[in-house]
């Protein structure tokens, strides 16, 4: 039972994290020097010889209901909801990147049986096309003997074939979705794009999105929309990339109450616009470039951040000097790159707008 797994793994002191989608399972794991044999074979029991018990499965069924039912009038999910489904509008239900409405959602939980579960593990979990990384203090003869006697024969009885997110350029389209009685709205704009790691333009144009709105509190986004201009309790953009296919979305967001629901469009798409037109300063672009990287130097402080970060290069066939070169190249950007990079690849006239929020019962605030 889960409740077992946790008692075992608090005498280990290990903390343990499952989780995955429809193209991988992952997981992260810290403990201490002395149990990590014990918890590396926990964790193999765990995959290899799941309980998939009726009584779990049940509950687990109920905790998903529940969380579904729950969120189904927030305007933040709704908003989320609308614009991924958006960007995948041209898959088919039952295709790995189609996004389940919430109400669909419901439909498959209640439709899904344990024996289903238990066929999908049998067909697809295995560790012939994985990657483990550990970072810390432990000994590397024995752990490497213990990974190898745990996962060297753990296969997957179905080939694994990389599904590739393709790059769409979509119309754009302005969403409004109705969450009645609500006190606040949410806003996401997005966009597809075509730069990505590898890319050129890549560290210009990131470093570009640090500066619209990377920030809490200063990122051109949060400094007008939320300190000058008080319309939002949350804003900001950002660049996500879908290595290692060759796209990656431009994504903003913003919370706010739904009378200000036209500002926050408006006020988005004035920085936008104004970060197209003049560019970016010196200044700006200086301590932009540095909060970036000392904050990619914080995270690689972290040993739980490095194992997942050599995990990802694993998977991807790089090494910490791919990420050295990029940000080596964020350090001697100019104004007039970023520049460039943002003109090139965002573009205005392409970003889906989706709001969510009691609108029908809120004046428009002029």
């Amino acid at each position: 039972s889960r409740q077992a797994i946790q008692d075992e793994l608090d005498r280990l002191k290990t903390r343990l994290s499952l989780g995955g989608e429809m193209w991988q399972v992952r997981g992260t794991m810290s403990t201490v020097r002395e149990h990590l044999p014990a918890a590396i074979r926990l964790l193999t029991e765990i995959l290899q010889q799941p309980a998939f018990s009726d009584a779990e499965f049940n509950l687990v069924i109920e905790e998903l209901l529940a969380s579904v039912e729950g969120n189904m009038s927030d305007p933040m999910f709704r908003a989320n909801e609308a614009y991924r489904r958006y960007l995948v509008n041209t898959v088919p239900q039952g295709h790995p990147f189609y996004f389940h409405s919430a109400e669909e959602s419901l439909d498959a939980f209640g439709k899904v049986n344990v024996e289903e579960v238990r066929t999908f593990w049998r067909d697809f979990y295995g560790s012939n096309h994985g990657a483990i990384a550990i970072v810390g203090d432990f000994d590397e003869k024995q752990i490497a003997g213990i990974l190898e006697e745990s996962f060297g024969n753990w296969n997957s009885s179905s080939a694994y074939e990389h599904i590739p997110y393709e790059h769409m350029v979509q119309d754009a389209v302005s969403d409004v979705i109705e969450t009645p009685d609500k006190s606040n709205a949410a806003m996401f704009a997005v966009q597809n794009l075509g730069v990505y790691e590898e890319h050129e333009d890549f560290p210009a144009f990131r470093i570009g999105m640090q500066i619209l709105g990377g920030g809490f509190l200063n990122s051109r986004l949060a400094e007008r929309i939320r300190q000058r201009d008080g319309l939002s309790y949350g804003v900001g953009a950002q660049l996500l990339t879908l290595a290692p296919d060759p796209t990656s979305l431009f994504v903003a967001r913003a919370i706010y109450a739904p009378e200000n629901r036209d500002l926050v469009v408006r006020a988005f798409q004035e920085e936008v616009a104004l970060l197209l037109d003049a560019g970016v300063k010196e200044d700006e672009l200086q301590a932009a470039v540095r909060g970036y990287l000392d904050y990619q130097q914080n995270l690689r402080a972290n040993d739980g951040n490095v194992a997942g970060l050599l995990t990802s290069n694993l998977r991807l066939g790089r090494t910490m000097k791919f990420i050295k070169n990029i940000e080596d190249e964020m350090a001697v950007l100019t104004p007039a790159m970023v520049k460039e990079a943002l003109q090139q690849h965002l573009h205005p006239d392409r970003i889906a707008i989706f709001r969510a929020g009691d609108f029908a019962n809120t004046p428009v605030a002029e």
